[in-house]
């Protein structure tokens, strides 16, 4: 039985974009559990304490929900990132189990963030998609590790555009941020993308 997580954003004791988080779950569980799990918003109730401002939840699941963590959310801004490469990694689904993340990770030196290279294609963040900003138009990899919500719904709107980036066209972009199912587009300032370091 694989364990597995969906991190929700709440805002102000609303929970963003569920239907996209409950669409994942369900999707997860059937591949790789063989069960008909349902992650159902009334399982998710908010403490007192973490019904006003921007709170991150984590839900760990299986065939049932394990643990729910509340946490209030602080921005960390992202300056610099560092290219690390890894031709096997799978991250397909938001397995619990992040190790091989947080070893890539663990190379970024005195970056802030990675960017994962798989098979000479950008893929993701440490914990983020990536996007791209060219000529006041928005991009992202179109093979990342891992299909965000928060990229797909940006994709559905037709705000953001999966295109082919790889290694050797990474250059033709003028920046590059982050999103995920916390933080917005924009969020976090864009990085220059002369600024990404090579190892």
């Amino acid at each position: 039985m694989y364990r597995l997580i969906e991190t929700l954003k709440s805002i102000d004791g609303i929970i963003q974009n569920f239907a996209y988080h409950q669409a994942r779950a369900n999707s997860s569980s059937a591949k790789l559990n063989h069960i008909n799990f349902k992650l159902n918003l009334i399982d998710i109730i908010l403490p007192d304490e973490y019904k006003s401002g921007i709170v991150k939840i984590r839900v760990t699941y299986s065939d049932f929900i394990e643990s729910i963590q509340f946490e209030h959310y602080k921005l960390r801004q992202i300056n610099s990132f560092r290219f690390v490469y890894d031709d096997e990694i799978d991250y397909s689904h938001k397995y619990s189990d992040r190790n091989k993340l947080d070893f890539l990770y663990s190379q970024r030196l005195e970056c802030d963030d990675i960017i994962i290279v798989k098979n000479g294609k950008l893929t993701d963040s440490y914990y983020a998609n990536l996007v791209f900003l060219k000529d006041n138009k928005y991009f992202t990899p179109d093979r990342p590790l891992l299909n965000g919500t928060k990229r797909q719904k940006l994709i559905e709107m037709g705000i953001i555009h999966p295109v082919n980036i790889n290694i050797s066209n990474y250059q033709d972009f003028d920046s590059v941020t982050i999103i995920n199912s916390v933080i917005e587009l924009f969020d976090v300032e864009p990085v220059r993308i002369s600024k990404i370091q090579d190892k």
